[in-house]
């Protein structure tokens, strides 16, 4: 395949590939502790093809904090700063800014995908009874301090993977607990930027047009040439 061809193909399914974020972002715009994604791609270039955008390569997400909702319930939570939940699932540890816990089986706090909030001391079981939590995460139920919200901050370098509304991370988390404050009573709305997100879409398809348009004009010159030969 001409190399001028190969780039505009494959510039055109990587716009398709940015609408396909674009889209999922604006779908999660009322999705609490959701992150958007940013789709990444790099132009590489090849001594037979010249150039052309990669379509494999991955993108980022970002990780800024959302807006924060006073709900006054109790087991909403949300963090004002740095910093993930720790959350226990069947495929192993993993982190979260989603707080709208609640009590599962025995009491244990969960989250709404059922998985164990966990504590600086483990699994937390509370009976039902008043409950405060204070800045410092600490649980206080009917006056006594139960455990404390286990929060967790991410090396600079470390690659994030996204689960649904829940992350995992190929690294330790820092051991260092993060700068924030704890609320009671909130949750932390996505991050997605709705007038950002329109211009992206806006302009991500004017980029697919335009490139289908010079492949169109590409594939008509080469037609005419064929014939002439």
């Amino acid at each position: 395949m001409d190399g001028g061809i190969y780039a505009l193909v494959t510039g055109a399914k990587a716009q398709q590939m940015m609408l396909d974020v674009v889209a999922s972002n604006v779908a999660n715009l009322s999705t609490p502790g959701f992150k958007r994604d940013i789709a990444v791609f790099e132009v590489v270039f090849d001594d037979r093809l010249k150039a052309f955008v990669n379509p494999a390569d991955t993108g980022r997400i970002d990780l800024s904090q959302g807006a924060l909702r006073r709900t006054e319930n109790p087991l909403d939570v949300a963090i004002d700063g740095e910093g993930f939940f720790v959350v226990s699932t069947p495929v192993g540890t993993r982190y979260t800014r989603y707080g709208a816990f609640t009590l599962g089986k025995d009491g244990v706090l969960v989250t709404p995908d059922g998985f164990e909030v966990l504590g600086e001391d483990g699994r937390i079981v509370l009976s039902g009874g008043e409950l405060t939590i204070d800045k410092e995460g600490n649980i206080i139920e009917n006056g006594l301090t139960i455990d404390r919200l286990k929060v967790v901050g991410f090396p600079e370098d470390a690659e994030v993977i996204k689960e649904g509304l829940v992350f995992r991370i190929e690294a330790e988390p820092l051991k260092e607990r993060p700068t924030m404050d704890i609320l009671q009573g909130y949750l932390e709305e996505s991050n997605v930027n709705p007038v950002r997100e329109m211009v992206s879409i806006i302009e991500t398809y004017r980029r697919y047009e335009g490139q289908m348009k010079l492949l169109q004009a590409m594939d008509e010159i080469t037609g005419r040439i064929i014939k002439e030969v």
